[in-house]
């Protein structure tokens, strides 16, 4: 999300104003969906498992990782997902089922993410 910000000038201009850009753009994706495939399954606890446990791929998007929306990508995470796979866990926060962007602020981000391109 972009928030722009019109501060008065104090140049003496006028009506003239700055503008003030923060944040940058929000990539859209799905939570839970580790390996970017648009389908949330046992192939997403695989990965997570693989990247903690076996030196696997990095997923490309954290937030996606993120799959209880704590702030972190961690072991969590897979107890998480296989709760909510295996057991009658919750399902993950959003955005899930559907694209969408994070509703939580946090320090994660997503380089990218396809499915929701």
């Amino acid at each position: 999300m972009i928030r722009l910000t019109f501060l008065p000038s104090n140049a003496g201009y006028g009506n003239a104003f700055i503008l003030k850009f923060e944040g940058g753009l929000e990539v859209l994706f799905i939570r839970a969906d580790v390996n970017a495939d648009r389908v949330v399954n046992l192939s997403d606890l695989s990965y997570l498992a693989n990247f903690f446990f076996s030196d696997g791929a990095c997923p490309t998007c954290s937030e996606a990782a993120d799959v209880n929306d704590d702030g972190y990508a961690d072991l969590n995470d897979i107890l998480y997902l296989a709760n909510f796979l295996f057991s009658t866990g919750p399902e993950p926060p959003q955005p899930y089922p559907d694209c969408g962007p994070d509703p939580t602020g946090d320090d994660l981000g997503c380089e990218n993410y396809p499915p929701c391109e």
